[in-house]
């Protein structure tokens, strides 16, 4: 009976680690801004790879104490999502999915179900200063929505650091119809993320990792 539990839990945990997906890895879907001093620039990529096949993205300058000597860029390359500012310029930046071709607000409905994976991950690349990230979903079928706030660390040198945003407990997680991640640096500030995803809560690895141990240990016993 006891190795029946245990089955059971290790396959519960293994079906919840497989609703885990990329959200976006950004190897499909260049994209580049070019050197902004002011205003903002938006763009909707073809990206066969992320939710719903487009990703909206905008970046906004929000102040500028050297004109045309301060500079801002965002852009990717196979893997990476990275955002530059110079010296005493101030960006905005937003990566949309759920946005049809030429529309700001989200009109082009996902129908994801993140019942089983509600944790929102972002992968660090790198970062000189600390920023402030505002990740927003919601279901338009349903008309609610959620919003999480974090903060990617400051002084990311190297690796894939995670950093975690938990939409456990929200009712409308079977019916995802967009995501907005919004990121705010601080002036001169420089980031890059390698992707972002969607995977099961904490709680539900631990779980699995302990009916994996247990499973184990019955195997060398006998």
């Amino acid at each position: 009976m006891k190795k029946g539990f245990v089955l059971l839990g290790l396959l519960t945990g293994l079906a919840a680690i497989s609703n885990a997906a990329f959200v976006d890895d950004f190897n499909l879907g260049a994209y580049d801004s070019g050197l902004l001093t002011s205003g903002s620039n938006s763009q909707w990529i073809n990206a066969g790879n992320v939710p719903g096949g487009t990703r909206y993205a905008k970046i906004e300058i929000e102040s500028n104490d050297f004109g045309d000597d301060g500079r801002a860029r965002t852009f990717t390359t196979p893997g990476v999502y990275n955002v530059s500012s110079g010296t005493g310029v101030n960006v905005k930046t937003l990566l949309g999915y759920g946005f049809s071709s030429g529309s700001a607000t989200p009109d082009a409905p996902l129908n994801l179900n993140w019942a089983g994976a509600p944790v929102f991950l972002i992968n660090v690349r790198n970062t000189d200063l600390s920023v402030p990230v505002t990740v927003e979903i919601g279901s338009t079928t349903l008309g609610q929505s959620a919003i999480r706030m974090g903060t990617l660390p400051a002084a990311v040198t190297s690796g894939n650091v995670p950093v975690n945003f938990d939409f456990t407990g929200e009712a409308f997680l079977g019916d995802v119809d967009y995501i907005k991640v919004s990121f705010d640096p601080q002036s001169e500030g420089d980031f890059t993320i390698s992707d972002m995803q969607v995977v099961p809560e904490p709680a539900t690895l631990a779980g699995v990792s302990a009916a994996i141990l247990a499973f184990a240990r019955r195997r060398r016993r006998k």
